[in-house]
């Protein structure tokens, strides 16, 4: 997950990036310098429990898999969300997908 760097301006005040529940959520998760050039928030709190919820239950062997190809499954919901944020040189676009694993036949 890619922690950004810089401030953001939250009810609290400003705040260092990541914010302290951010940080507090990604204990334990891989992470990851954002693009260069790019500041300000790149994983929100909310984003950050939504992985730490469903990626830690869903992982088959309990660890957290760093992003590369999907495993074989099965789509059952896909979700696309779009950030308030404008960023130059790439979209603010979170997809998501929910399935079912394929259990290989034996």
């Amino acid at each position: 997950l890619p922690i950004g760097e810089g401030t953001v301006w939250t009810d609290h005040g400003l705040l260092p990036v990541p914010a302290p529940a951010t940080l507090r959520l990604l204990t334990d998760m891989p992470t990851c310098s954002g693009p260069p050039g790019v500041t300000g928030e790149l994983v929100t709190p909310t984003g950050a429990a939504l992985l730490k919820t469903l990626v830690a239950t869903c992982a088959p062997d309990g660890k957290i898999k760093i992003a590369g190809r999907p495993p074989d499954f099965t789509i059952r919901k896909i979700g696309i969300g779009a950030g308030t944020k404008d960023f130059h040189n790439h979209p603010n676009v979170l997809r998501f997908w929910i399935g079912d694993s394929i259990v290989p036949k034996t």
